[in-house]
C-alpha cells in the first residue's frame, strides 16, 4: 500500500489520491502496532524495534490529522514520516 503512494501519487502531487487511502493506511498501520515486536526477533533489537513502534504510531497520528485537515504540505511530510518509519522497522524484521 504504501510503494504505489510513495512512488506514485506522492511525485505527482496527487493528495487527494493519499487523503483517499489515509483510512485504510492508518488502519492498516495500527494493526500493525498493536502486533508488537515480532517473535524471532533479536534480543538486541527487540527495544529498538519497540522505540521504531512507538516513532511509527506516532508518525501514523500526525498523518491521520494532515489526511483530515492539513494542508498538502503538511500532508506530504507526515505521510513521508510513515514511510520512512515503516522502511525502518521493515529493515529489522527477523529474517529466516
Amino acid at each position: 500500500m504504501l510503494h504505489p503512494l510513495e512512488h506514485e501519487a506522492l511525485p505527482n502531487k496527487d493528495f487527494r489520491r493519499i487523503r483517499a487511502q489515509s483510512s485504510l493506511l492508518y488502519k492498516r498501520g495500527k494493526a500493525l502496532v498493536k502486533l508488537g515486536v515480532p517473535k524471532g526477533t533479536n534480543a538486541e533489537q527487540q527495544e529498538d524495534f519497540a522505540k521504531g513502534l512507538k516513532n511509527f504510531n506516532s508518525a501514523l497520528a500526525k498523518f491521520r490529522a494532515d489526511a483530515r485537515r492539513g494542508t498538502n504540505e503538511q500532508l506530504k511530510t507526515s505521510y513521508s514520516a510513515v514511510h520512512d518509519s515503516f522502511e525502518m522497522l521493515a529493515a529489522m524484521l527477523p529474517r529466516g
